[in-house]
């Protein structure tokens, strides 16, 4: 597990989109390849792939900003949208954090909520785009945040913010790591997991930690149940229950605390995702492919195989599993292949509005994008970057970082392919997340600012 002052030090390097992957969800460092794909001759409906943009990125208009916030902490951490308002994670080394609410539309502070200790990254339950790292999880009357010193294995604490004013409804502190796993019916799904403090950098721990998973009540925080795993790698909150990977095993429990079902899986796996008819499992094990298993909600596995894929992005409403590695691939919820591309993908796959475009990172520098639902590839953009990756995408414009020896913003046009503004940030700027609220590309800053990029189409 990548710490957050660790991670803040990649923030300037080019392994930052790798620690996306840092989170007790997916488990691991993913290290970006400086190598292409290999040259793609395909695609699901036998159409030649489109060539990369071509656009040398130096003759590009500049993606000049609308507006420009400034807060009072060093880095702007995370940005989450809910009903029209942005919600930023903000944080300073050692505290004290905040969260900011904010209008996207000109960057007018709505309140301002400062708390002890450092912004953790466990308090998003649901990834929402493919830059996430740090965050809080909204509802409509809810702002969750997870502060502390997990660092120093001290302490974290859970904090609910009412969504219309800032003000704590209540909190939740323990000698442990907390985690927001989800949110159901009024009640918040946290783990809280036993630290560990290694002797040395790469020590691990020799037994899974010990971790509880407790249902507590959204309103005033009282604790419903909690139930003991050890090892916890994942967590998926469903309609029909809550799912937790740890180990080999796969446990269900009902939203009143009793087991509905306990399997094993056979391999460990760290990419878990629910709706409310079946569990997704994505296993670690990739000798010959990794195992993707669907299991009904009692406990029958209905499908499951191997396949050459790394990354994988569950559609809740079509119950469409988009996964990427050594081609990208849609699985229907019968398990069979909606559509197959033998082009590359990895982390991170990003689903653009209305969920008419996949993005995924094709090798180390290149965007793909994939219309839907038929998968036929659109188009391939690479911005001439040492790395570069989909952060981003409105109906208009999808939002490509790049870094070389800065960072850079690539403004996208969505149907073409064609990069039509950059906006760079310097060679020491650290950018943190990309949110698309408003009419703009909302960039946080690690100098203290959050920054607003039209995302209208270019002339």
């Amino acid at each position: 597990m990548v710490s957050r002052r660790t991670a803040l030090r990649l923030a300037g390097a080019a392994l930052l989109p790798a620690v996306a992957g840092c989170s007790d969800r997916t488990g691991g460092t993913r290290e970006p390849t400086d190598s292409p794909s290999a040259s793609p001759t395909g695609s699901g409906t036998n159409d030649p792939l489109t060539e990369p943009s071509s656009t040398p990125p130096d003759d590009l208009p500049e993606w000049k900003p609308a507006w420009t916030r400034s807060v009072e902490e060093q880095h702007v951490l995370g940005l989450d949208t809910h009903d029209g308002a942005v919600y930023a994670s903000l944080s300073s080394e050692g505290g004290p954090s905040a969260v900011a609410a904010l209008d996207p539309t000109d960057g007018t502070e709505l309140w301002h909520t400062s708390t002890p200790g450092e912004l953790e990254g466990r308090a998003y339950a649901e990834p929402n785009d493919g830059d996430d790292r740090w965050g809080v999880t909204v509802t409509d009357d809810r702002v969750f945040a997870v502060t502390g010193h997990a660092d120093e294995y001290e302490w974290t604490a859970l904090r609910a913010l009412d969504r219309a004013t800032g003000e704590v409804g209540w909190s939740m502190r323990h000698e442990r790591s907390l985690a927001v796993r989800g949110v159901h019916d009024g009640t918040v799904y946290v783990t809280s997991r036993e630290f560990f403090e290694p002797e040395h950098s790469h020590d691990t721990p020799e037994e899974p930690l010990p971790t509880e998973l407790f249902a507590v009540d959204v309103a005033d925080g009282t604790l419903r149940w909690s139930y003991p795993f050890a090892g916890v790698a994942d967590v998926a909150v469903s309609p029909e229950g809550v799912v937790v990977a740890a180990g080999t095993e796969l446990t269900c429990l009902d939203h009143d605390g009793s087991k509905r079902f306990d399997v094993d899986t056979g391999t460990e796996g760290r990419a878990l995702a629910a709706t409310a008819d079946r569990v997704f499992f994505l296993g670690d094990d990739d000798t010959m492919g990794r195992p993707v298993h669907w299991y009904a909600f009692d406990g029958t596995r209905e499908w499951g195989e191997r396949r050459p894929v790394r990354e994988a992005l569950l559609d809740r409403d079509r119950g469409v599993l988009y996964a990427a590695g050594d081609e990208t691939l849609a699985l229907d919820t019968d398990g069979s292949v909606a559509w197959r591309a033998p082009v590359h993908g990895g982390h991170p796959l990003l689903l653009g509005p209305d969920r008419g475009t996949l993005y995924t990172r094709g090798g180390g520098a290149r965007t793909e994008a994939f219309g839907l639902p038929d998968g036929e590839h659109r188009w391939s953009f690479d911005p001439r970057e040492r790395y570069a990756w989909p952060t981003a995408a409105s109906a208009d414009v999808a939002v490509v970082e790049g870094y070389a020896e800065g960072r850079s913003l690539y403004a996208v046009d969505a149907d073409a392919g064609e990069a039509t503004r950059r906006r760079s940030f310097g060679e020491r700027a650290s950018l943190f997340t990309v949110e698309v609220a408003g009419g703009y590309a909302l960039v946080g800053t690690g100098d203290a600012s959050v920054v607003a990029l039209p995302l209208e189409r270019a002339a």
